[in-house]
C-alpha cells in the first residue's frame, strides 16, 4: 500500500506483568554477556594506550551478510570527563571491494540503553541471546557490504554505557574509526580511506556529536559525510515530553546513564530520588535493554520518583549544566560540522520532537554547515527509521561517489511513502537482496511498541 499504517500495541504491553521483564533479558546461552566476558574488560593500564589504539581483537561470526571477515576489537577511547576508557567495535570487510580508496561506513546502532549487556557488538553476533535493539537496523551493514564498503559499528556508549551523553559517544565513534584504520586484518592498506557516518535515533545522536567534535578531537580523520535521522537535540524537552507516555523508559534510562557518567549528577539525583526511583535506576543500569525499559516503564509518571517538585530538580544548577552540555549544537565544544550531512525526521515523531531538529538545522546552515534536511509527514519515530533507509543510503552512496561535495543547505518535505520502493529494482541495485530481505521482514512486526505495516 502507498501509505504505511502504524498501529499501537501498547494496550497489550501495559497489561504485561512487569515482574517478567528481568527474565526476558538474557536467555540461557553458551555465549557470555559482555559483563561476564573478559574480552570487554578495560585493562588496568588503559591510560598507557593512545586513543584509537587496539588493545585486543578476535574473529567473530555475525548476522551480517556479504562479509569476507568480521572481528571484534577492543580499543582505547575517553569518557565524557576525558578519563581513559575502552570499548568494543565490530568491524567487517566486504567480500568484494569497491574500486578506489577504502570506503568505510561508521554505523552507529540505536542501543538506547544504560545497561552494559545491551552493547551492539553483542547483539550482532550470530545466535546472540541479546534483547538489545542494536541489530534492528542491521540492514545498513548488509547494504554497505553489498556496495563493497568496510563497516565499523562501535559500542559508542563506552564501558559506562553512557546512553545519550554526547561527548563520550562522539569519542567512541571517532576512536572506533581510528581503530578500524589500524586493523590490518580488516583493511590491509588504509591509504586515502574515506568515512561516512550513519545512524538513527540514539545512533543519529552519536553520529551528530561525532561531527561536532571531529575537528577538535580527530582532525586527521577523513570523514566526508553523514546520514542520520531521528536525532535528539534538546534533552530537557525530551525528558518533559516523555513522562507518562509509552516511551517513558527512554527518559528514565537517560537519567540512569547520566548518573553513571557524572558523579555530581549521581550525588544530586540520589539525594532526591525515593526508593522506587532508586530501584528504577538500578534496574536500568543492570538489566534493561530497549524492550525491557519500554515494557516496565510504559506510561509511568517518573516525576513521582522524586522527593522534590520536578521543576525544582530541573532548575538545580548541576542538572542545568548537564543538560546544557548535552544540547546538540550549543554545548561546550559545539562547532559547525564541516562535511555534508543528510538529516531526516518524521513529523509525527512521538519520541524525539521535530521542532528542535529543524532549529538545529537552521543554526548549522546559518553558520556555514551544509545540511540536506528531509522530513516525512506520515511517519513517527520507529517507522521513520525504516522510511528513511533508502533515501539516506542513497545519500551515503552519492557521498562516496563525490556527488555531495558541493551541495548547499536545502529542505524537502515528503508526503508520499518511500516504502513501496523496497519492492522494486532500484532498491535491489542500491542495497542488495540481503538488506532488503531484513527490511521486508519487519513488515508486521512490533518494534519498540509500534506495529509496522507497509
Amino acid at each position: 500500500m502507498l501509505f504505511p499504517q502504524l498501529t499501537s500495541s501498547w494496550a497489550v504491553v501495559a497489561l504485561t506483568c512487569a515482574s517478567s521483564v528481568r527474565a526476558l533479558a538474557f536467555p540461557k546461552s553458551s555465549m557470555k554477556q559482555p559483563s561476564l566476558d573478559p574480552f570487554y574488560k578495560v585493562p588496568s593500564n588503559i591510560s598507557a594506550y593512545k586513543v584509537g589504539e587496539i588493545i585486543r581483537e578476535r574473529p567473530v561470526d555475525t548476522i551480517a551478510a556479504g562479509a569476507k571477515s568480521a572481528y571484534q576489537i577492543l580499543y582505547r577511547t575517553n569518557t565524557a570527563l576525558d578519563n581513559a576508557d575502552a570499548t568494543v567495535a565490530t568491524v567487517w570487510a566486504p567480500s568484494k571491494l569497491a574500486p578506489g580508496p577504502p570506503k568505510i561506513v561508521s554505523f552507529q546502532a540505536p542501543e538506547d540503553s544504560a545497561a552494559f549487556d545491551c552493547a551492539p557488538s553483542f547483539s550482532v553476533i550470530k545466535d546472540s541471546p541479546s534483547n538489545s535493539s542494536g541489530d534492528t537496523l542491521g540492514f545498513y551493514i548488509d547494504a554497505s557490504l553489498f556496495n563493497g564498503w568496510y563497516v565499523v559499528q562501535p559500542d559508542f556508549e563506552g564501558s559506562l554505557s553512557a546512553y545519550i551523553v554526547g561527548k563520550s559517544q562522539a569519542y567512541g565513534v571517532l576512536d572506533g574509526i581510528r581503530a578500524i584504520l589500524k586493523h590490518k586484518p580488516t583493511i590491509p592498506d588504509a591509504t586515502g580511506a574515506q568515512t561516512v557516518l550513519a545512524g538513527y535515533s540514539g545512533g543519529g545522536h552519536a553520529s551528530a556529536y561525532a561531527g561536532q567534535y571531529k575537528r577538535a578531537y580527530a582532525p586527521e580523520l577523513n570523514i566526508i559525510g553523514s546520514a542520520s535521522g531521528g536525532t535528539p537535540v534538546d534533552l530537557k524537552l525530551i525528558l518533559t515530553n516523555l513522562n507518562k507516555t509509552p516511551f517513558a523508559g527512554y527518559a528514565i534510562a537517560a537519567l540512569a546513564a547520566f548518573v553513571k557518567t557524572f558523579p555530581d549528577v549521581n550525588q544530586y539525583l540520589r539525594s532526591i530520588l525515593n526508593d522506587q526511583g532508586k530501584q528504577a535506576i538500578e534496574f536500568l543500569q543492570s538489566y534493561a535493554c530497549v524492550p525491557q525499559e519500554l515494557l516496565r516503564f510504559a506510561f509511568v509518571d517518573y516525576y513521582t520518583y522524586l522527593t522534590v517538585p520536578y521543576e525544582q530538580a530541573l532548575a538545580e544548577p548541576i542538572v542545568v549544566k548537564a543538560l546544557e552540555e548535552n544540547f546538540l549544537g550549543k554545548g561546550p565544544g559545539a562547532v559547525v560540522t564541516d562535511f555534508p550531512r543528510y538529516l531526516y525526521h518524521g513529523i509525527l515523531d512521538e519520541v524525539i520532537p521535530q521542532a528542535p531538529v529543524a532549529q538545529y538545522v537552521k543554526d548549522q546552515c546559518a553558520a556555514g554547515s551544509k545540511v540536506r534536511y528531509h522530513t516525512d509527514l506520515i511517519a513517527g519515530h520507529v517507522l521513520e527509521g525504516i522510511e528513511g533507509f533508502l533515501p539516506s543510503f542513497q545519500f551515503i552512496k552519492d557521498t562516496f561517489d563525490g556527488k555531495t561535495k558541493n551541495m548547499e543547505c536545502s529542505e524537502e518535505h515528503n508526503i508520499v511513502s518511500f516504502l513501496p520502493n523496497l519492492y522494486n529494482d532500484y532498491a535491489t541495485k542500491l542495497v542488495g537482496k540481503a538488506a532488503l530481505n531484513k527490511v521486508r521482514a519487519l513488515n508486521g512486526k512490533t518494534i519498540a511498541g509500534e506495529s509496522i505495516h507497509f
